[in-house]
């Protein structure tokens, strides 16, 4: 941005219409001069406030720039940017409602008129576009176009907490702090968001993740697997119990059978000597009494009803027996009937308070809490108790802030106050200064009238003096007739007396001004006090809402909040638990849910056990009674053959009499034997051979019931064990199954929670992160010495070419360690530091820095204009020449240079000069060229 021209009417000082034609110039360099007071910054604040609508140095009220005693103010700049041409308008007006401000951005089209950009319809919309055409802000600006030349020269040759501090005022580091506050402030909130969600998901969702929720599913997968595979391996044992439970009786009867036979082949031969001996003595018995030979049935007949007698009577207890077992086994299945489903229901009230216990405990609470219990626990109650405890810091800092707020707003308002009271007193003093100023104006313009007229008079009289009748007049050019007669008067008390009128009226208008700047200076510290108080009102209401606002919340459950909320929050904690330990004493009757539930199953194991010991007892029973009816049958048929043979001996005694034949009566006398001995013989025989006939019958019936299968008494325990273990085992799954679906569910549901809540945290957390971090790098000076590093390093580099260019190669400035130092192509290898740098050099080196920040400040955009500002007073004048043609190297970039100095040796080197004169009217402006 080159500027072209300059015009200002009614803006502070320069109270007539003022323009400064820089387009006219045939040079890019020229010099600002005048006398202290005259005007010279404030034409760069009218270049400034043409442009941006404020100044640095005035601020923006257009009040305060207008010229006294005037109610319109312009302010006109013509500038290039690239290669078009604009023009900014600023109008001011005084109105009785206020000062009125107008904009007008226009654009020099190709038939030279200018057109007006629909942007600058608006003043906020113009001043946008007016910082996009010129490439930079109102702060870029005037940090880039204006440079404090004597504050380089500190920044080269001083300190570094110096050089620190002026690169922070010129680059704006101050916004740092604040962004290192408001990153506070934000990380946290978020680490307050981020602890919440960690209490919730650590108190009520610990156990609630992907991990617990695959173990859980696969255990339901595997139970279910397993009460399948259980259930079809209890059907299949069952049907092989049956099987091997008859096997075993059939297997039991055929080894009784078979140990009675080998018992009779071990009699065979006994047996075979006397049934010999005993026909024998039969026979010779020929002539014994039938009544002896029935005797002998009838004895064997009465000791086969005995062993009848007595194998029934065996029956009957075997029976008896087994009708107990029958009744010991019912009881034990009613017993399991009858308790089983309490014991089921406790454990489904223990699964289902488990988890609550656990969340009980996870919180702090105990069950001995549930004595304090009044209301019914609710889960809802809880999450929104935590949202409220959550909050209670935000609602401290609130009334922290409300409190300093307020304390601000006090502080202001006694400020205000006395503001008001000085205006108050200012205002009159300055209308009596102004009265004042007027009648020392009349009485000045009437000492000037009457000093002129009697300088007239004297010259008059002067000129009467030379003058002869018949002469030309000097002063019409007619003849002189006459020679009027003139005295001369005395006009030097007549001057001193308009001097000091003329300097009562400048010394009462610069107390005017200077009182009149005062009051708006106040005026501006009022307003801008009152607006400051309004804001911060205006805070202290949105904040009171917002208090307000969680106040009802917190209200809406019964926590008061006007003594110490953390302490409700905690009697609010207390009393939640306490419903919730009531709600958990309720299912569980206080007992620890963990202790109930290995009560209830032990009782369950107890109740199985019972069961088990009535079925093998009855099994055992059933088997005594098959055995001893087998025993009766036999011993029936024994009595029922006994009773046919005897039939048979009476019909047939006789024959086998007659039949009985002997070798000799010796023999037959031999063979007698007592009626005792024969029958004995008889009996043994006879038994014997019953017996074995029967066991031999009843032994091919077994064995035709066994089929030819084998029985192993191992097998048969081993696999009723295993039946046994396969019933208590489903029984456990079946249990442990309806548990853990339970708890699948409740852990879904917890886990579809919990999945919300840590994508919540994560969120939070990386908040917390972002801000935490970028606190902790603004904090202190790391950031700001990062930044103070990288801007001085970037400015050494930018400062070494301009030196380079405007020395042709010789010097070159770099900076090591936090010092600038000089190195000289003339002598090779030789660095000297900036302090020890002569006057001429020092000058260079700084306004190569100055430049250098005017670069960085500007950005990518290239600057057309630069403004100096004094810092050549102390330069000698050799130096100043040095100067001067550096000065003139600056040009050559194609940049226009200003320099405002008053150092009339510097002004007179320079190509132009636009001076700056002060005077009655206003001050005013004028090229010398």
């Amino acid at each position: 941005m080159i500027p072209l021209r300059l015009e200002l009417r009614g803006f502070t000082c320069f109270i007539g219409t003022t323009v400064v034609d820089f387009e006219a110039l045939e040079v890019d360099l020229f010099a600002i001069a005048g006398p202290t007071g005259a005007g010279k910054s404030t034409l760069l604040d009218g270049l400034t406030y043409a442009l941006y609508g404020e100044t640095a140095r005035l601020g923006g009220r257009a009040a305060s720039l207008m010229s006294p005693g005037v109610n319109e103010m312009t302010a006109q700049v013509v500038f290039r940017s690239g290669d078009r041409t604009y023009r900014v308008t600023r109008y001011a007006s005084r109105k009785k409602s206020g000062v009125q401000s107008q904009v007008r951005l226009e654009r020099l089209s190709e038939d030279s008129t200018w057109v007006q950009l629909p942007e600058s319809e608006k003043i906020r919309e113009a001043n946008y576009r007016i910082s996009a055409v010129v490439g930079l802000d109102f702060d870029g600006f005037t940090r880039a176009v204006f440079l404090p030349q004597g504050e380089f020269h500190e920044f080269l040759r001083g300190d570094a907490g110096k050089r620190r501090r002026l690169l922070s005022r010129l680059m704006g580091l101050d916004t740092v702090e604040k962004m290192q506050t408001m990153a506070g402030e934000r990380a946290r909130e978020a680490e307050a968001e981020t602890q919440a969600i960690t209490t919730r998901l650590k108190e009520d969702y610990s156990g609630a993740n992907p991990q617990t929720l695959r173990s859980l599913r696969g255990e339901r997968e595997r139970l279910v697997s397993s009460v399948e595979e259980l259930t079809d391996q209890q059907r299949q044992l069952t049907a092989e119990q049956q099987e091997l439970h008859g096997l075993k009786v059939i297997w039991e009867e055929k080894r009784r059978f078979e140990n009675l036979l080998e018992g009779f082949a071990k009699k065979e031969s006994e047996m075979a000597n006397a049934s010999q001996r005993c026909q024998q003595a039969l026979a010779a018995r020929t002539l014994l009494p039938q009544v002896q030979h029935m005797g002998g049935i009838k004895q064997r007949l009465g000791v086969a009803k005995f062993e009848l007698d007595k194998s029934h009577q065996d029956l009957l207890v075997a029976e008896e027996a087994l009708v107990l077992a029958k009744r010991s086994q019912a009881e034990s299945v009613q017993a399991r009937s009858r308790e089983m489903p309490e014991i089921e229901k406790g454990l489904m009230a223990i699964a289902e308070a488990g988890p609550f216990a656990e969340r009980l405990i996870a919180r702090g609470g105990t069950l001995d809490m549930a004595k304090e219990g009044v209301e019914e626990y609710q889960e809802a109650a809880w999450e929104a108790f935590q949202r409220q405890e959550a909050r209670v810091d935000e609602i401290i800092r609130l009334r922290a802030d409300l409190e300093d707020i307020t304390a601000k707003v006090s502080t202001i308002k006694t400020a205000i106050g006395s503001l008001e009271v000085v205006i108050s007193k200012q205002e009159p003093h300055l209308k009596k200064i102004k009265n004042h100023g007027i009648k020392a104006r009349e009485k000045a313009r009437e000492a000037e009238l009457a000093f002129t007229a009697a300088e007239n008079a004297n010259r008059a009289a002067n000129l009467c003096a030379h003058l002869k009748l018949g002469d030309s007049c000097p002063v019409c050019g007619n003849l002189v007739k006459q020679i009027p007669i003139n005295e001369e008067t005395d006009s030097g008390q007549l001057k001193v007396t308009k001097d000091k009128a003329a300097q009562k009226v400048e010394d009462l208008l610069e107390s005017y001004r200077g009182l009149k700047a005062t009051l708006e200076i106040d005026r501006t510290r009022l307003a801008e006090r009152t607006s400051v108080m309004k804001d911060l009102e205006a805070e202290i209401s949105e904040k009171r809402k917002t208090l307000d606002s969680l106040s009802e919340t917190f209200s809406s459950t019964g926590i008061a909040l006007d003594g110490d909320p953390k302490e409700e929050l905690r009697n609010r904690r207390k009393s939640l638990l306490a419903s919730l330990a009531l709600w958990v004493y309720k299912r569980t009757g206080g007992e620890d849910p963990a202790t109930a539930n290995s009560r209830y199953i032990s009782r369950r194991d107890e109740l199985q056990f019972q069961l088990d010991r009535a079925s093998e007892t009855l099994a055992n029973s059933n088997q005594d009674v098959e055995r001893n009816r087998m025993s009766h049958e036999m011993n029936g048929r024994r009595v029922s053959e006994l009773t046919d043979e005897l039939s048979s001996t009476e019909r047939q005694n006789l024959a086998a009499i007659k039949e009985a034949g002997f070798v000799s009566t010796e023999a037959v006398f031999e063979a007698v034997l007592s009626d005792e001995n024969i029958a004995e013989l008889k009996n043994r025989l006879d038994s014997y051979q019953g017996e074995k006939e029967a066991t031999e019958i009843r032994l091919m019936e077994v064995e035709k019931r066994r089929g030819g299968r084998q029985f192993e008494i191992a097998q048969y325990e081993e696999h009723s064990q295993l039946a046994t273990g396969v019933a208590i085992k489903l029984s456990d799954s079946q249990n442990a199954l309806g548990r853990i679906e339970r708890e699948l569910q409740d852990l879904e549901e917890r886990f579809l929670k919990a999945k919300d809540l840590r994508k919540s945290l994560t969120k939070a957390q990386e908040r917390s992160d972002i801000y935490r971090t970028l606190s902790l790098d603004l904090r202190g000076d790391r950031f700001q010495e990062f930044l103070m590093t990288r801007i001085q390093a970037r400015l050494a580099k930018r400062a070494s070419h301009i030196v380079r260019n405007v020395t042709d190669d010789r010097y070159d400035l770099q900076l090591v360690d936090g010092e600038f130092y000089v190195s000289d192509a003339w002598n090779p290898g030789e660095n000297r530091s900036a302090r020890t740098l002569s006057g001429g050099e020092t000058f260079i080196a700084s306004l190569a820095l100055a430049l250098a920040l005017s670069d960085t400040l500007a950005g990518n955009k290239t600057l057309g204009a630069l403004f100096l500002d004094e810092g050549f007073g102390t330069l000698d004048r050799i130096t100043l020449d040095a100067v001067t043609a550096v000065l003139e190297n600056l040009t050559r970039e194609g940049r226009m240079v200003g320099v405002i100095t008053h150092v009339e040796a510097l002004t007179e080197r320079m190509p132009a000069r636009l001076l700056v004169t002060k005077g009655r009217e206003g001050s005013s402006v004028h090229w010398d060229l």
